[in-house]
């Protein structure tokens, strides 16, 4: 059973007496079964310090003053993976790019010369590009 209420990527917790919660994500594919993947969960947006940007997105709760630059996710994206992550739950942790993704193109060129490859080896700048995620397509 999924609860649909709680997100794998939940930011919470953040208090007035610490230092401030800082999370940085680029290029990045946050998304999956659940209808919002990403989820910052605070009343006290003056004492977090972070930015998502040039990245795939699940998310309806994410403000503008922490993110930019990031493609949002249609309520049931078919073409993200190579594999529906709905349907064929023996790739379920395929994450390369299906040719029509959503995710594809959309990455930010100066933060992919510092991890030029993916996983795979293939060049992340080689078509000028760069992919979000973990897999160039």
């Amino acid at each position: 059973h999924r609860n649909d209420n709680v997100s794998p990527f939940f930011i919470n917790n953040i208090s007035k007496n610490r230092r401030k919660t800082e999370v940085r994500m680029y290029n990045s594919i946050i998304a999956g079964v659940k209808r919002n993947s990403l989820m910052l969960a605070t009343p006290l947006d003056d004492y977090y310090s972070g930015e998502f940007a040039y990245s795939y997105l699940q998310t309806d709760t994410l403000g503008q003053r922490f993110a930019h630059d990031n493609v949002y996710a249609l309520k049931r994206d078919t073409t993200l993976f190579v594999c529906d992550l709905y349907k064929d739950k023996e790739q379920y942790y395929d994450f390369r790019l299906d040719s029509l993704s959503p995710a594809r193109d959309i990455a930010d060129s100066l933060i992919a010369t510092r991890y030029p490859l993916d996983r795979l080896g293939k060049n992340r700048l080689e078509d000028g590009k760069p992919d979000a995620g973990c897999y160039e397509y």
